[in-house]
């Protein structure tokens, strides 16, 4: 009874800035339901080459289809098995591809309210922010990869939540859950797209490394490194079963690096 009128009086006191954030979400929401849908139906349903070559084709077999080839989890590691099952899931109650245009619109329309979150984090000045979020909805990477299946949104979900979070932990003194929120931050980071671990990495030099507030600096530092990118080859192993065209990203890079140095 206590958490609940706890929960109760904190969303009473931000009545506000709740009301504001299902505005925004429902807005980015259905826009990006309509793009989505319409961008589908003008095709034929085959969305591959709608913007800039995009292989949106392939991104919508790793969404939807268990027995596909899933050769790109190269480069996007666990993008499969952190999708498809949310899918699975919304097939249930929706065909395909709905069920798909509903789970990334969701993505993409948390994505604006992430945004939003790191602006008012970073607004001292108490700046008017409707202006830059305008901006960033209409902005042509928004729109595009709002209109086609693409890991785009998905890579900017996880980085815009390792932002978020790297922000809320900045100078401040860690406890062990702060930990394993960074190391999840990490595996997040790179489950999507390699090239985002390094972001991960430049985000823990400022929360670990510059943080005064850390003892053991290094080998907090390193630990997270570690354990951050054993979790993700752990689950890169898992996927590989359950999805066996899906590569494990981490022993198709030392394959490639031996045999390919191209």
């Amino acid at each position: 009874m206590k958490i609940i009128n706890t929960l109760h009086n904190l969303i009473k006191a931000n009545r506000e800035e709740i009301l504001k954030i299902i505005k925004l979400f429902l807005i980015a929401f259905i826009l990006n339901i309509l793009l989505l849908f319409f961008i589908n139906i003008f095709t034929n349903g085959t969305v591959n080459d709608a913007f800039l070559g995009a292989d949106s084709l392939r991104a919508f077999d790793d969404l939807t289809n268990r027995v596909g080839n899933h050769y790109r989890t190269r480069v996007h590691p666990l993008f499969v098995i952190f999708t498809q099952p949310f899918v699975w899931i919304l097939k249930i109650i929706f065909s395909s591809p709905n069920a798909t245009i509903i789970f990334q619109s969701f993505i993409g329309a948390s994505c604006v309210i992430l945004f939003y979150l790191n602006l008012k984090k970073l607004n001292k000045k108490n700046i008017n922010l409707n202006p830059i979020l305008a901006i960033f909805i209409l902005s042509f990477s928004q729109i595009a990869f709002s209109s086609i299946f693409e890991t785009y949104i998905f890579a900017e979900f996880t980085l815009l939540t390792m932002w978020l979070i790297g922000q809320n932990f900045v100078d401040k003194k860690l406890n062990y859950l702060n930990i394993l929120t960074l190391i999840i931050v990490g595996v997040l980071a790179i489950s999507i797209t390699i090239t985002n671990y390094f972001q991960f990495i430049i985000l823990l030099i400022f929360v670990i490394l510059f943080n005064k507030k850390v003892n053991n600096k290094i080998t907090t530092f390193l630990s997270i490194i570690f354990l951050s990118s054993s979790v993700a080859v752990l689950l890169a192993c898992l996927q590989n079963i359950i999805w066996p065209s899906a590569n494990n990203f981490f022993t198709a890079s030392i394959e490639g690096f031996l045999l390919n140095k191209n």
